[in-house]
């Protein structure tokens, strides 16, 4: 927390003397009594000295409200400040955490820790802090002032109160335990709600609002019962504090009649006493405030730091200057393409940093967030080798859990490779920074996420900041309206200009005021506004029709001939637009050609067949044996043998993989050569995951 707090550090330092002030200045109070009682009232008593002494009394009230107001004013806006500070902190380390941390760790506890969390440390540092400086002092003082009137009735006081202190260093585990447990239910609770919120469709649609109720009152039950255990303890805590000073005070009033009887004390100084101890008494009865406060704050720093002190964040930047600079012209000019090499590249599941693992070590795993993954250390990704020329486009093939999109991620460094290296342009993308290697990529996710913006604002969000670049450039605007017109024509995203405030529309969190497939192409147009020098697409397609994607297709073609491309596909169709394709089985390329190449293969024919690849495929379309684009050197590798060499002897830069030669003749592969178009199918569009998941289906 220093360093949060050391920009507040001399306001809080005094917010603190305030505090001591005003303490000293209420304990002032019975003393000023005492005087009174003792001293001035009486038989010759002047009205001038009665009043004088009212004065002071009025006065040291006075000054302990002032030292209240002045602590307030010192602390509270500071603390908010400081607020501030943590929870740009934690939302900036959000940003740079790896994907593999947002994959395990629930949004609902993310979301806790970036909000109620940082309430209770602000509260506790503009408000618990000072109590606690207050209440010491204030019970310190308050027993050496109490010893100075009767050290017999200061003793019978505080051998009562004591036991306070062994009560409360009792209850303060059992606290913790409970007021954790309370915070990370909440945290539960809103993942709950925030994923309900997302599904209400399917939900409704479904006809599962009631078993949805009933999940979330499973989760709500939970937290209440929490919720009052913790404050059933601290409720007897509090009956305790509140108690034993009680008993003492009574003991105490009983015995300092008896003392002023016989003449042994004064009544001032009885007077003195018994104000002093009720100042002390309500600072004992605090004390399980404080308490509660403190412990809340703790358990919401431990919760902050976990995720500030979460091992894998990204050292960049957070800002657009290095594609800014890179294409100084808002996105519609290019370095020239890049060219990808993967050298023995693979990727297992990280063994630390999951929620479960660092916020529920108590827990079974059973109690893994969804999202958890595969297990740690489960290996996704073996020794795969490929090339892609400038210029060119490879499809990746697999079925459900061949890795091809950890495949995509580990390209601008979204996951890091295991083994192996990946290169751009010659050079060691683990030694490029994130900000110069991502100014040079743009990816299109299978789900497409949007922002709660504009159409305009979504689509050119991988362009440099306007407030920036057109201070730089006055032709910037004109260059960006070029790139957003665009890449809305190549993602077939006109529909955009229909709406009703055209592409200053705002389409809602998430985007989910338009349809799945309208998603889907303006996500793809916002990968292709900056026409980057490297585009990965992981299967952009999923959710069009067959006529919008012929259209998007079609657009690709031309959009992509200087642009290096990656592309996830299920569909013959997508296929299409690659002039190679890789096959991905278990973690390993076990083939890579053309299509019509591969399409020698059984294992591909079937993927084909079953990926909503029913379309067909003329041989001269690219990406076939005919018609493809002349290749540059090393673009159109014949698929290779076991042995890793194409046929003239060369050696291949690709993972051991299958032949698809003469040897696939007989059997299922005659029935299909490479020249005839895949058979027709039934069409079943592929889902993306999000909605498969709310359909409780799968994803491939």
């Amino acid at each position: 927390m220093s360093e949060y707090m050391a920009p507040i550090r001399a306001k809080l330092l005094g917010g603190m003397a305030c505090a001591l002030a005003g303490a000293v200045m209420a304990l002032a109070i019975p003393q000023a009594l005492r005087h009174l009682v003792d001293d001035v009232l009486g038989p010759d008593a002047g009205a001038g000295a009665v009043w004088l002494s009212a004065g002071v009394i009025a006065g040291l009230g006075l000054l302990q409200v002032f030292f209240q107001w002045l602590r307030r004013f010192l602390i509270l806006v500071p603390s908010t400040h400081m607020e501030l500070q943590m929870r740009m902190a934690l939302f900036d380390k959000l940003l740079r955490l790896p994907s593999s941390f947002h994959d395990q760790w629930p949004s609902g506890q993310l979301l806790q820790r970036s909000m109620s969390d940082l309430s209770l440390t602000r509260r506790w540092i503009s408000f618990g802090l000072a109590q606690t400086v207050t209440t010491v002092a204030t019970i310190a003082l308050g027993v050496v002032l109490m010893f100075t009137s009767s050290w017999l009735l200061s003793l019978i006081y505080l051998l009562a109160v004591l036991p306070v202190v062994w009560v409360v260093a009792r209850t303060v585990p059992r606290a913790r335990t409970l007021t954790r447990r309370t915070q990370q239910q909440a945290g539960d609770l809103a993942t709950g709600v925030e994923e309900g919120v997302r599904g209400i469709r399917v939900l409704k649609a479904l006809g599962r609002g009631r078993h949805s109720l009933e999940r979330f009152g499973e989760r709500a039950e939970g937290l209440r019962r929490s919720e009052v255990d913790r404050a059933r303890t601290l409720a007897a805590l509090s009956a305790r504090t509140w108690l034993l000073p009680e008993i003492a005070m009574a003991v105490c009033l009983g015995l300092a009649g008896y003392l002023v009887a016989r003449g042994t004390i004064s009544t001032g100084a009885v007077v003195a006493f018994f104000a002093t101890a009720v100042i002390v008494t309500t600072r004992v009865r605090d004390a399980s405030g404080i308490l509660t406060m403190y412990l809340g704050a703790r358990v919401a720093r431990d919760r902050h730091y976990q995720v500030l002190q979460a091992e894998g964040a990204e050292e960049v930047p957070l800002t657009d200057a290095a594609r800014g600079e890179r294409a100084g012209t808002g996105g519609t000019e290019t370095a020239g393409a890049a060219r990808l090499e993967l050298r023995g590249v693979g990727f297992a599941v990280p063994a630390e940093g999951s929620y479960a693992a660092i916020d529920r070590g108590e827990q079974t795993g059973e109690d893994l967030p969804a999202g958890a993954g595969s297990a740690p250390g489960t290996s996704i990704l073996r020794d795969v080798d490929l090339t892609v020329e400038p210029g060119r486009t490879l499809a990746l093939v697999g079925g459900t859990g061949s890795g091809k999109s950890i495949l995509l991620s580990l390209v601008p460094r979204l996951r890091e490779a295991t083994s192996g290296t990946v290169l751009v342009d010659g050079r060691d993308a683990a030694a490029m920074s994130l900000d110069e290697l991502r100014a040079e990529i743009s990816v299109a996710f299978e789900e497409p996420t949007l922002f709660s913006a504009s159409v305009r604002e979504n689509v050119l969000m991988g362009l440099p900041d306007p407030a920036h670049d057109d201070a730089r450039d006055p032709y910037a605007p004109i260059r960006r309206e070029r790139a957003l017109a665009k890449a809305l024509e190549t993602a077939a995203a006109e529909f955009a200009l229909a709406l009703p405030d055209g592409v200053e529309t705002r389409i809602g969190e998430e985007g989910l005021s338009l349809s799945g497939g309208q998603r889907q192409r303006i996500a793809l147009a916002r990968a292709i506004a900056p026409h980057p020098r490297l585009l990965l697409l992981d299967d952009p397609l999923s959710a069009l029709d067959t006529q919008t994607e012929a259209a998007v297709v079609g657009n690709l073609r031309r959009t992509l001939r200087d642009t290096t491309t990656i592309i996830t596909a299920h569909r013959a169709s997508t296929v299409a637009l690659a002039d190679r394709v890789a096959l991905l089985q278990e973690g390993r390329v076990v083939a890579a050609g053309t299509h019509a190449e591969l399409m020698r293969l059984p294992e591909y024919r079937h993927l084909m067949a079953t990926g909503a690849a029913a379309e067909e495929i003329s041989p001269a379309s690219p990406g076939s044996a005919e018609g493809a684009p002349p290749a540059a050197p090393g673009a159109e590798t014949p698929v290779r043998d076991a042995g890793g060499e194409s046929p003239s002897g060369e050696a291949g830069a690709g993972s051991p993989v299958r032949d698809a030669g003469p040897h696939d003749a007989a059997g299922p592969a005659s029935e299909a050569p490479a020249s005839e178009p895949s058979r027709p199918g039934p069409r079943s569009p592929r889902r993306s995951r999000r909605e498969n998941a709310r359909r409780g289906g799968t994803d491939d």
